[in-house]
């Protein structure tokens, strides 16, 4: 299966290193050969990955009976959590876009304006 050559956003990025349990120092390690290997990164960079490391959810430990008397131990996330915290993520991620944009449909106008100004001093 050939790799994609797009990076991963920063959501999947965070949820792929904690799902693994990789601290911040073997993902620099692991980021820095894939890069220095393939040429280029296939997940988020770390500034953008900071900020959502607080949203990661800790996994919790079940047992259950299996064939009457053995335990079978699983990890598991509440659900719930798992949906508020991919919502909120989403909602955030909206939000800085929508900032972007009307940053930059601000300087559009006004250089629209400036334009307009200059056409007018130029008759």
């Amino acid at each position: 299966m050939p790799i994609k050559r797009s990076k991963m956003d920063a959501a999947a990025t965070v949820e792929m290193w904690d799902a693994a349990g990789v601290g911040t120092g073997s993902q620099r390690i692991i980021n820095n050969r894939f890069k220095n290997h393939f040429g280029w990164r296939f997940c988020a960079t770390e500034l953008e990955v900071i900020p959502l490391k607080d949203r990661t959810l800790t996994p919790k430990l079940g047992t259950c009976k299996y064939d009457g008397d053995s335990n079978t131990t699983f990890w598991y996330k509440d659900m719930d959590a798992v949906v508020n915290n991919h919502i909120d993520a989403y909602l955030q991620h909206k939000k800085m876009m929508m900032k972007k944009f009307t940053r930059m449909f601000r300087a559009l106008i006004l250089l629209l304006e400036a334009t307009m100004v200059k056409d007018l001093f130029e008759r």
